[in-house]
């Protein structure tokens, strides 16, 4: 999809956009249905050893999971609202881990990217919507 145009391939959809300031352009053209989406940029670290393999990024997966809890409650038929909540309660937790691990490399700065990341989760329009 391109910025200012087809947006009305979105009229009336659910639409999840795990991509830099989606929520803040795309997510403005949604009428009559659900965007969720980032009004900030997604951000996220990795672990360079497993770059051949993402899958085992225990680095990666702390920002990743709760991204991918919205899609997940989604498709368990919660409503928008219930599925960002729930992403947001799981950058909660990993939070929480982190900071009982200050003294772990990183921890303030992966903190610091949770929560940018977990403010910029937006819903635009219908917070009821889900699939059915």
């Amino acid at each position: 999809m391109k910025e200012n145009k087809n947006h009305e391939l979105l009229n009336s959809r659910l639409v999840y956009a795990r991509s830099c300031w989606s929520a803040a352009s795309l997510g403005k053209a949604c009428s009559d249905g659900c965007f969720i989406g980032y009004n900030v940029p997604f951000k996220f670290f990795i672990n360079e050893d497993w770059s051949a393999k993402p899958l085992n990024d225990n680095t990666a997966r702390m920002f990743l999971e709760p991204s991918n809890m919205v899609v997940s409650s989604l498709l368990k038929s919660n409503t928008t609202k219930e599925s960002v909540e729930k992403s947001v309660n799981m950058s909660k937790k990993n939070m929480m881990k982190l900071l009982n691990e200050q003294k772990e490399p990183g921890a303030m700065a992966s903190i610091m990217l949770l929560w940018n990341n977990m403010q910029g989760l937006t819903v635009i329009g219908n917070e009821n919507m889900k699939f059915e």
